[in-house]
């Protein structure tokens, strides 16, 4: 049996969608709010405890922007929700091989580690 970890508040989720949004808009990425309605769908299967579906929209998401290290970090936190820790580590080495100078995806992927599930 896999032992997951609980899932985020919906409010620390909002809060961690708020945050990617404005930095989103702030290098203007998203002029045509392609990822902001696709945000708004990822929600929507959180709220309804559909992760899966989170994942299958953010899925969407980094294929119009491959290259925006943001969503492969907030896909890397649903896969090791629903205990998908092997894809969860490559997202987060994605991510931040796209922004190496980001500390708080190198945390992220160290807590997966620490927990003793890297299974490399």
């Amino acid at each position: 049996m896999v032992d997951l970890k609980p899932i985020p508040s919906l409010t620390s989720i909002v809060a961690r969608q708020k945050c990617w949004l404005r930095a989103m808009e702030s290098h203007n990425i998203d002029p045509k709010g392609e990822i902001t309605a696709i945000a708004a769908d990822i929600y929507i299967c959180v709220e309804r405890g559909d992760l899966a579906g989170a994942i299958r929209h953010l899925d969407r998401a980094i294929f119009l922007h491959p290259d925006l290290a943001y969503l492969y970090a907030e896909r890397a936190n649903f896969h090791s929700q629903i205990g998908e820790i092997d894809r969860s580590i490559a997202d987060y080495d994605r991510a931040i091989d796209l922004q190496p100078h980001n500390q708080l995806f190198k945390h992220w992927r160290s807590q997966l580690d620490d927990r003793g599930d890297l299974k490399i």
